[in-house]
């Protein structure tokens, strides 16, 4: 793989130093705060090189905290990117970067899509809060090429233990007293002098191993065979990590989010329409009668205000819903394909399992016919097996390169690159809701329900305000509208119960069929086993060797068909529990 196109972990480490400022640089001797001071000779060499900055009066600060869109921005400018990558760069998904970050927002998606900064557990990423002395040594050893799946522990120990291990905190600590070490608090603010002082002990460490963080993240500097990229990405992925890929880059997660700008710009067109009609209501208060009517006319109408009220109210309340089943609708898409991919891989394993075993058998028949024990034509037979076995060990290798192909596709990777699943074909666990929670869940939360209250709602609005006659064709019509709307909102909770029902029966069967095909891998293997002891002794056929060989690699096959065909429908009961995978209009 070329080194323009494999992502440095180092770059990364290279480009927090960059969060310490973003005033036009000064050289070391102007800085009227630092002469003397313990952070100076680490200022003085990161200043040298052009990658951290001080303030406009002159001074550096090194005790100022710094936010974590400031540690962002720097960072990612360090990367020295250039403007297409970072207009390319996934969107970042946190709710609280927004238009007031316009300033961040790019620089955010660009950290957040190579690995340097993650969010917090409700998806926030609270820009304006400083960095913790947690948050900048996990984002210095992120940007040395660790990771938290590969540190023992867990969070923030795992990232504090291995920071301390490497002597990331030294320098730190050699401006403290043995007290304060032994009371430091790592989730206080950082400083930005402490926070030269790791960044300058972490390219240190990367400098002992003859590593040189180069500029850019299209180089790779640091590779100790924990962590690798492919081009911008992970080499190896769980589904969670593939699922986040999906739903933070590329073209579905860009529609997502511009399908949420378009929800949001509906939104605010509603809250626009009742500010008028309130004020034209406003205003029908003091004009002349005829002015009123025209106003009526033109739709300043009581009803038209509280039909905008329902918009306005229903169109904020499902924003980010909508957005969800967005994401849920991508998580569902990825989740199947990387279910297709193991299922293959697994099928791949198998026939080349049976591949061994039908030339073991063949290289058996041989042997016993040299010595009279076996006719030629149980070696013609066996061999006929061998040559199908190669068959079947060709078609699934087919069968799971273009799984694999499709995969890398939809991610954004090469469709040849070789990405590692993590995660092994293996039930899921059964979902813990009761059957009537589960149908309680859905009536409760199912997008599709809410539109249909939503249509009601309106319908009742419109009739309520209708200035017609009770005979006449605008009456009728609103009347019997407002009727469908009533029977499909009536008939809508049954409609879901019947559907989750369903779908917990076929979950039920789907589940139960891994428990029988398990019951039953166990019982051919052992008719596999005593057959072949049985041809050995001359009691029964090759055949029936042969026989049970083919029932226990199509028992394997189904195993693995009933795991990821369970697996999947479980993520399908969660989605029809929930939101659901659609988007509603409004």
């Amino acid at each position: 793989m070329s080194k323009n196109k494999r992502k440095t972990a180092a770059a990364l480490l290279l480009a927090a130093v960059m969060a310490l400022g973003s005033i036009p640089v000064f050289g070391a001797g102007t800085f009227s705060d630092m002469d003397g001071s313990p952070y100076e000779d680490a200022v003085e060499n990161l200043v040298s090189q052009g990658i951290i900055n001080g303030y406009e009066d002159g001074t550096f600060r090194p005790q100022n905290t710094i936010t974590r869109a400031e540690v962002c921005v720097v960072t990612t400018k360090a990367m020295a990117p250039g403007e297409q990558k970072l207009n390319e760069a996934r969107m970042n998904g946190f709710p609280d970067v927004h238009s007031g970050y316009d300033w961040a927002k790019k620089y955010i998606n660009y950290a957040s899509a190579m690995g340097v900064i993650d969010g917090y557990p409700n998806g926030t990423f609270k820009p304006a809060g400083n960095v913790t002395y947690n948050e900048l040594s996990a984002m210095v050893l992120k940007g040395m090429g660790y990771r938290q799946s590969e540190l023992a522990g867990s969070w923030p120990l795992n990232f504090r233990n291995k920071a301390l291990e490497l002597g990331l905190y030294d320098g730190i600590y050699e401006n403290m007293t043995k007290t304060q070490v032994a009371q430091m608090n790592y989730d206080a603010a950082a400083t930005r002098g402490d926070a030269v002082l790791m960044i300058t002990a972490g390219l240190s460490k990367l400098r002992e191993r003859g590593k040189e963080a180069l500029p850019g993240p299209d180089s790779h500097a640091y590779d100790d065979g924990s962590y690798h990229w492919i081009d911008g990405l992970p080499s190896s992925l769980s589904i969670k990590e593939a699922v986040d890929i999906m739903q933070h880059q590329g073209y579905l997660a860009e529609m997502a989010e511009l399908n949420r700008k378009a929800d949001e710009a509906t939104a605010k067109g509603y809250a626009d329409n009742v500010k008028t009609l309130k004020d034209g209501l406003d205003l029908l208060k003091v004009v002349d009668p005829e002015t009123a009517m025209a106003m009526n006319k033109q739709g300043i109408t009581k009803g038209n205000y509280e039909i905008a009220k329902l918009q306005k109210q229903f169109a904020n309340d499902n924003i980010e819903n909508n957005y969800r089943a967005e994401l849920n609708s991508i998580e569902y898409q990825t989740v199947t394909l990387y279910y297709g991919v193991l299922q293959a891989q697994e099928n791949l394993r198998v026939a080349e399992d049976n591949l061994a075993v039908q030339e073991e058998m063949l290289k058996n028949v041989q042997a016993k016919n040299k010595v009279g024990m076996a006719p030629n034509i149980e070696v013609t037979s066996q061999q006929n097996q061998v040559t199908s076995a190669r068959q079947a060990v060709k078609d699934a290798k087919s069968a799971a390169e273009n799984a694999k192909m499709n995969f890398n596709l939809l991610l954004g990777y090469s469709v040849t690159d070789n990405v590692a699943l993590k995660d092994g074909l293996t039930p899921l666990p059964f979902p813990e809701m009761t059957l009537e929670e589960a149908i309680s869940s859905a009536v409760a939360n199912r997008l599709d329900n809410a539109q249909i209250e939503y249509a009601y709602e309106l319908a009742s609005v419109a009739m309520k305000y209708l200035r017609a006659g009770k005979k006449s064709t605008a009456y009728l019509t609103q009347e019997n509208q407002l009727k469908q709307m009533e029977l499909q909102l009536n008939n809508m909770p049954k409609t879901l119960e019947i559907e989750i029902r369903n779908d917990y029966i076929d979950l039920t069967a789907k589940y139960q069929a891994i428990q029988d095909a398990q019951e039953k891998l166990t019982l051919v293997k052992e008719s596999f086993r005593a057959a072949k002891v049985m041809y050995d002794v001359g009691m029964n056929t090759l055949a029936d060797v042969q026989s049970a060989q083919l029932t226990l690699y199509q028992t394997n096959q189904l195993l693995m068909k009933s795991i990821a065909d369970y697996d999947i429908a479980v993520y399908e009961y969660e989605y029809a529990t929930g939101l659901g995978k659609k988007r509603i209009s409004f």
